[in-house]
């Protein structure tokens, strides 16, 4: 089948991760209680746009707060996925290497049977019944309650996010934080001058993180959001519905940047 090329992968291919002399966007900056001083391992939002984030346990943001999620496991949780309020995956290591993979939907919990000899870096939901999951290298596509295996991705290290433009463009980022792009069957690097450290998708615009600035990439072109000393330890990234973007950082720290102007 032949592969469209979406505008987000288009942007990447043309190599608009180079930056130069781009203005600096003025956004509010404020800080957000977490209620945990442990460092923050996940930063996720689920289909609909509420705010998860993980450390020993999984916390998601209710009106008063962030609370703990009940999951009736007694394990560690090691990847976690909100899918909606009602469903959720997650996954729990095993001495092996291995690892289970678990769906939850409406307070039940059963077991998947998943292809990866290895435990699971990373599961990200496209929409309901469509996720894309990484083991180390190898991806693979769950659709229709079945995995489909992809060529892996060209790298010593182990995908910790995918993003999806579609069924057949994908892009994966490393804890070595390299880039790869999916198209036409097979993979290719992503050369950038700077270190993203998360990357996230919204309508008509990814958002990524560096040590030093938010940056933003479409259709129009990229630029700057918001540079700063303060983001050096900046980790995770995520965005909620009105291009509001929540970053953690180190010891539980939480930030919040609203009201862009663009």
């Amino acid at each position: 089948m032949k592969s469209v090329v979406t505008r987000g992968a288009l942007l990447l291919m043309m190599g608009l991760f180079a930056f130069p002399a781009l203005p600096v966007y003025s956004m509010d900056f404020i800080k957000v209680r977490s209620g945990t001083k442990k460092s923050i391992s996940n930063l996720l939002t689920s289909l609909d746009g509420k705010p998860w984030f993980q450390t020993d346990w999984v916390y998601h943001l209710e009106s008063e707060g962030w609370t703990k999620s009940l999951l009736d496991i007694d394990d560690p949780v090691f990847i976690f996925c909100p899918v909606s309020g009602s469903e959720s995956w997650f996954t729990v290591n095993q001495v092996s290497n291995t690892c289970i993979l678990y769906r939850r939907i409406n307070g039940k919990t059963s077991i998947v049977n998943h292809p990866f000899p290895n435990h699971i870096s990373c599961i990200s939901f496209l929409k309901p019944g469509r996720a894309d999951m990484a083991s180390f290298a190898e991806v693979a596509i769950f659709e229709n309650e079945r995995f489909t295996l992809l060529p892996p991705v060209p790298t010593h290290s182990a995908v910790m996010k995918i993003l999806s433009f579609g069924k057949e463009e994908l892009i994966a980022l490393t804890i070595e934080f390299e880039l790869f792009r999916y198209s036409n069957g097979q993979w290719t690097r992503i050369e950038k001058e700077h270190k993203i450290r998360d990357i996230c998708k919204g309508v008509d615009q990814t958002y990524f993180i560096t040590s030093g600035f938010i940056g933003q990439w479409s259709r129009f072109g990229s630029k700057i959001l918001y540079r700063s000393g303060e983001l050096k330890g900046a980790r995770k990234l995520a965005l909620l519905p009105g291009n509001s973007l929540l970053i953690t950082g180190d010891s539980g720290r939480i930030w919040q940047f609203r009201n862009g102007v663009h």
